[in-house]
């Protein structure tokens, strides 16, 4: 009853309903009334759909991703463990395909959240950050081989663990997609900044790096001498490492 009441408060009287031959109804009463548009963009739709796509791929590598989820956890605590990958053909291969995926992953998110930001692509679009964020990325690890295939000892009893070593980078590919991934998930959930989300997931990079470093300390090590194992991660790490912040920092 009070509706009704109030509608017929605001309809005008008939005599003054109609103006130059027209109803002039309240703006209240209008039958399309203005609503502000929300488009998506098409950033938005790109993503759903690599989303999705990312998702299907997930599922599909699911019984690869759990094949290797134990030994890659055993990397992070021993580096024997990454030999024993490296010397199972199955679990080699697994690995080899699982660490393309998380890679793919990682890409995504460090263009999501800018965690390689350097100044000149600031005010970069979203798919062409994405774009150059992948080409980084493959100029990154197309350097490491270059320096690996150069550095490859001529010493056969040193190839071995050399070649573990090199390749165990793939491993904790695996170990930082699967840890930045839950992280991302588990804090958009939660509302938190982006900044902050962006710290975050940098400093677990940076641990995982870590990690990766000192196992292969301890895999070159077991081979040959400190000195070289110390000069072989001069070269082998530091300096595609330092090209990939020196671009972030200097650019």
């Amino acid at each position: 009853m009070l509706m009704i009441v109030n509608i017929l408060n605001i309809v005008p009287p008939v005599d003054s309903a109609f103006v130059a031959g027209t109803m002039d109804l309240p703006a209240s009463l209008s039958l399309c009334p203005d609503v502000p548009a929300t488009p998506g963009t098409g950033w938005d739709v790109a993503i759903g759909i690599i989303s999705f796509i990312m998702l299907i791929a997930g599922l599909a590598l699911a019984g690869r991703i759990l094949d290797v989820a134990l030994p890659v956890v055993g990397c992070f605590i021993r580096w024997k463990e990454c030999v024993n990958l490296e010397n199972s053909l199955r679990l080699r291969t697994n690995r080899n395909i699982v660490a393309s995926y998380f890679l793919t992953l990682l890409c995504m998110i460090a263009a999501r959240y800018r965690l390689w930001a350097p100044s000149f692509a600031e005010g970069f679009a979203p798919f062409p950050f994405l774009a150059l964020t992948f080409g980084v990325v493959v100029g990154y690890l197309l350097l490491r081989m270059v320096l690996a295939h150069g550095l490859k000892p001529r010493e056969s009893r040193r190839k071995g663990n050399y070649t573990v070593a090199i390749r165990e980078f793939y491993t904790y590919t695996i170990g930082a997609g699967l840890l930045l991934s839950v992280t991302t998930g588990i804090l958009s959930l939660c509302g938190t900044a982006d900044e902050l989300i962006r710290t975050v997931l940098i400093w677990e990079i940076a641990a995982v790096y870590l990690v990766h470093i000192i196992r292969k300390a301890q895999i070159l090590a077991s081979s040959m001498s400190l000195f070289s194992t110390f000069l072989y991660l001069c070269a082998l790490e530091l300096i595609p490492t330092a090209a990939l912040v020196a671009a972030a920092l200097w650019f």
